[in-house]
């Protein structure tokens, strides 16, 4: 038996709390009758309920300075504080693990989770099931001496080690407009301790939170960072920790869900007349390209600019291998209008032409991007109507010479979340939504787009990016998906990815993984990497598209991402890897010969656009082009007969 210590410093009245685990851990059930026998005030600390409540029920209001701490006393474990906190925009840049964090420890020692905050007035909940009973409780706290008086329990595990996920719900009763115009930032770290070693990780934000926004999912931990913010009064509520268990069996998993989303039944109707010997007839079915879109990161001016060998060979490898492409720089705004009113278009032009041609589709990124260090010089000067003249005359020229054809997405603002200059710029928080809303009205058949870091190679923002894409959907604003960059530079965990991927998949909307690579000087564990999140991405059904980051060694800013290195552009393990998925695994091919002389013949094939031959002892009889899509239900019928006119040896049925 593993034994959890539980400090715990919410607010909450009448209630039952409970650690939450792959079994489910509840301990006085009914703590407004017991709360003495199983709970204990620890440092000077008072309860009362309140019956405001995110999940009906209570909750507790905290108009003292507190903190939430549970400490989980386990074997093999590490100590570990998970906290939350309340801030303003811009507080700690500190990069952190994730919000589901894996413990691995051999020695006995504690695991904390804490929750720390320093406001004035707060509402908190804490919501737990078991078996078939579900409660909800809370405390008041309403006056206390310091930041950790808490209440504190006993729990007791069966089992130490695991992976833990921590949920939140959180609500803004005041702002303090005039000292924090931009909101407040939810904060979640997670501290462990191995040995008498103490490190703190930040683990997710949730930046620019407000009255408005109502209550505030997190998932992690959480915590109120330093700062005087102790003004700002919240609400608190459904607070969960969960423990689940990593499967043996994950790829087999994953496959199973490629070919129930990605591969459909293909049914061919063969027809061999009298006369004519069916064991002669061969049916080849060759895909040339997938309807799933695999795309990848290029510099543009390698499509079409000769003046170096290597290009040549750079568009070659774009070309056989990938069937989308974002022009990693060449369209973001300080590049193309690094002088004010003189945008530059001619290489632009270029690079789009050359895709146009090929029938490659295009993600344009960026139309702007809010981090301070990505703005121009002659933007900064500008007053707020100024900028927002100068970000209307971007959307208008961008639309005037960009049409649909070739660019079909783009990325509205990148980056929104670690950046709100334009809010800022302009006194309007709303700022971005307006440009969806501008965009959309000038070019409505393009896909608009968040796009950000830190939700899936970390969780670090998870919880925030999916409150921000609901709350852009359920203000009307044209989203038409979430871009997902993931810029692996530890080894990606499946499990936290699909933790991460189902977070995200609840804002309902398309994600994209727009910019993968996976970063290790080990070039075989590289190549194992791509492979592990290729194939968890792949087999999402929210996952809509995924877009590798570069791929040359001398082209990108991450060599040791790369799938090519050196003059000579020799691909590495990892590209081969990555090659190998794309043109085999996920890649459909079959030679078929009739048993009988009517037979309706199918194979589960990837969707996409196939090359199928029908041949007769050795000659073609046809030979065509036909597309696999799961939109459309048809069945293709091949007759064998080299006399007939060809809309009768090929014909389509639904």
């Amino acid at each position: 038996m593993a034994f959890v210590e539980a400090l715990l410093v919410l607010c909450l009245a009448s209630a039952t709390l409970a650690y939450l685990a792959d079994e489910e851990y509840l301990v006085n059930v009914d703590m407004e009758e017991e709360f003495d026998k199983d709970w204990l005030c620890y440092s000077a600390c008072l309860v009362e309920k309140s019956t405001d409540s995110y999940a009906g029920l209570y909750s507790a209001k905290v108009t003292a300075r507190i903190s939430v701490i549970l400490h989980v006393q386990l074997k093999r474990i590490s100590s570990m504080n998970i906290c939350a906190a309340i801030g303003h925009p811009g507080f700690g840049d500190q990069p952190g693990q994730c919000g589901v964090y894996k413990f691995t420890s051999f020695r006995e020692t504690r695991i904390s989770l804490v929750l720390c905050h320093r406001a004035r007035s707060v509402l908190v909940a804490v919501a737990f099931a078991k078996t078939d009973r579900a409660t909800l409780g809370n405390f008041h706290f309403i006056s206390r001496v310091n930041t950790y008086s808490s209440v504190r329990q006993n729990v007791v595990l069966p089992s130490p080690g695991g992976t833990f996920y921590y949920n939140v719900r959180l609500k803004i009763l005041n702002e303090m407009v005039e000292e924090f115009p931009m909101g407040h930032t939810l904060e979640l770290t997670v501290s462990y301790v191995s040995g008498v070693e103490n490190t703190r990780l930040l683990i997710a934000q949730v930046p620019r939170v407000r009255v408005s926004d109502g209550w505030v999912q997190v998932g992690a931990d959480f915590r109120l960072p330093d700062g005087d913010h102790a003004g700002i009064e919240y609400l608190l509520d459904s607070v969960s920790l969960k423990k689940f268990n990593t499967t043996d069996d994950s790829v087999a998993e994953q496959n199973a869900r490629i070919d129930k989303i990605r591969k459909g039944d293909l049914e061919m109707l063969i027809i061999t007349p009298d006369g004519t010997d069916h064991n002669q007839v061969t049916i080849e079915l060759e895909q040339v390209k997938h309807a799933f879109p695999f795309g990848i990161a290029v510099e543009g001016n390698r499509l079409w600019n000769d003046d170096e060998a290597v290009n040549t060979e750079y568009r070659n490898y774009v070309f056989d291998n990938f069937n989308w492409v974002t022009l990693a720089n060449i369209l973001k705004w300080r590049i193309m209008e690094s002088q004010e009113e003189a945008p530059r278009f001619w290489g632009q032009h270029k690079a789009l032409d050359v895709l146009t041609q090929r029938g490659i589709p295009v993600r344009g990124h960026c139309v702007s991007w809010g981090k301070l260090s990505k703005i121009m010089g002659w933007l900064l000067e500008k007053d707020p109507i100024g900028v927002k003249e100068a970000v209307t005359r971007r959307i208008e020229y961008l639309v005037r010479e960009f049409n649909s054809t070739t660019i079909k997405h783009w990325d509205v603002n990148n980056e929104n979340l670690h950046g709100s200059w334009f809010e800022e710029a302009t006194l309007n928080d709303q700022f971005i939504q307006a440009m969806f809303t501008e965009m959309h009205d000038l070019q409505p058949d393009v896909k608009l787009f968040t796009n950000d870091y830190d939700a899936m190679s970390l969780s670090l923002y998870t919880s925030a990016y999916r409150s921000a894409a609901m709350k852009l959907r359920m203000n009307g604003v044209p989203i038409g998906g979430i871009g997902l960059q993931s810029h692996m530079s530890v080894y990606p965990d499946p499990d936290l990815l699909q933790k991460r991927l189902d977070v995200m998949a609840e804002a309902g909307l398309p994600l994209w993984i727009t910019e993968l690579d996976i970063r290790d000087a080990d070039v075989n564990v590289r190549a194992q990497g791509y492979e592990d999140a290729l194939r968890l991405f792949f087999s999402h059904p929210a996952v809509e598209g995924i877009v590798i980051w570069g791929f040359w060694d001398q082209g990108i800013s991450q060599p040791d991402a790369s799938l090519v290195d050196g003059p000579d552009f020799v691909e590495n393990a990892a590209g081969q890897k990555v090659r190998y998925l794309l043109q085999n695994e996920w890649h459909t091919t079959l030679s078929h010969v009739p048993e009988k002389a009517v037979e309706t013949f199918i194979e589960r094939a990837f969707y996409g656009t196939y090359n199928l031959t029908l041949n007769y002892n050795g000659d073609v009889i046809w030979n065509g082009s036909i597309e696999h899509s799961p939109d459309l239900s048809r069945k293709f019928i091949l007759t064998v007969d080299k006399s007939a006119p060809v809309d009768q040896i090929f014909r389509m049925s639904s």
